[in-house]
């Protein structure tokens, strides 16, 4: 009996032990529905009474522009006049009056070379020629008077003449020995030094002329139909980014021979440089300028400075 009511009791209990473990099994499924629950009504409410934010919206004024058919090209600034400065004749370098990268004008002396011995043999002609024309007058003055002969005149108009001549070639000689610039321009570095012995053809600096210059550029042939002469080209260069010059003028004649080698086209543009535009550190500032509707234009995108 006590074995009996024993095994009883341990059933009883374990089912008690499962009962709740069930109960609480259930509860918790309940509470983690409930919390489930909430959640979504809230979103729901959440949902209902959302709004999307307003758009960012940017506003600009309208305007009315003119759009111009352009041609990029990569060009080059070539000077209208460049030469390279020499001595036609030897000499020691007595004065130099410029320095290098200086601006000179027109018959500015550049290079003096010594003239001493020039200059004493000058002085020598002259002396021989004033002695020729004394002779000379006294010869037509004998000659007029019957009291000499006709080649003794003529000798004497010779040797005067010689005479003269050789005073013209000394005179030739020492301005040849100062040189000057033979137009407006930038010159380069400089080449000689004072007190050095010149030969003939010994080069002394580049002159560039820059007022005008030229901006060469090279377009395929396919164009050859939208260029016309007369066309205007706008030039910016690397060396200063944020300027540009549009008011250039009239592109020019190509080479139909450089046409044919390179099978390209190309065009060159001449225009007036901005003032020290080419010899300052400081450009100035850009100035976009507004062409007359339908005029075509051609843009130079990258200009490479001539050496200064």
């Amino acid at each position: 009996m006590a074995a009996g009511s024993q095994q009883t009791t341990m059933r009883m209990n374990k089912r008690r032990v499962w009962i709740i473990a069930i109960l609480a099994l259930l509860a918790v499924i309940v509470v983690l529905a409930g919390i489930k629950a909430a959640q979504i009504a809230t979103m729901i409410k959440a949902g209902k009474s959302f709004a999307p934010p307003p758009e960012a919206v940017t506003s600009a004024k309208v305007e009315s522009v003119e759009w111009q058919a352009s041609r990029p090209a990569v060009g080059t600034l070539v000077a209208v006049r460049g030469v390279t400065l020499a001595s036609e004749v030897a000499g020691l370098v007595r004065e130099i009056g410029f320095d290098s990268g200086a601006f000179v004008r027109r018959d500015d002396m550049l290079v003096k070379l010594d003239t001493s011995v020039e200059e004493a043999q000058l002085a020598a002609a002259r002396a021989d020629a004033d002695l020729a024309r004394a002779n000379l007058v006294r010869a037509r003055a004998l000659r007029a008077a019957g009291s000499n002969t006709p080649a003794d005149l003529d000798q004497a108009e010779t040797r005067a003449r010689s005479a003269l001549a050789n005073v013209a070639t000394l005179q030739a000689t020492i301005a040849k020995k100062t040189i000057r610039a033979p137009f407006e321009g930038r010159l380069s570095i400089r080449q000689v030094e004072l007190g050095q012995v010149m030969a003939s053809g010994t080069p002394i600096a580049s002159l560039q002329s820059i007022d005008p210059i030229h901006a060469e550029f090279w377009l395929p042939q396919q164009t050859l139909s939208e260029l016309k002469i007369g066309m205007k080209a706008r030039l910016r260069t690397d060396v200063f980014p944020q300027a540009s010059w549009e008011a250039c003028e009239k592109i020019g004649r190509g080479s139909p021979r450089a046409a044919a080698q390179r099978g390209s086209l190309g065009a060159p543009v001449r225009r007036r440089p901005d003032p020290g535009i080419l010899g300052e550190s400081h450009p100035p500032p850009a100035r976009p300028r507004r062409r007359p509707p339908g005029q075509p234009c051609l843009v130079a995108d990258r200009v490479h400075p001539p050496g200064l």
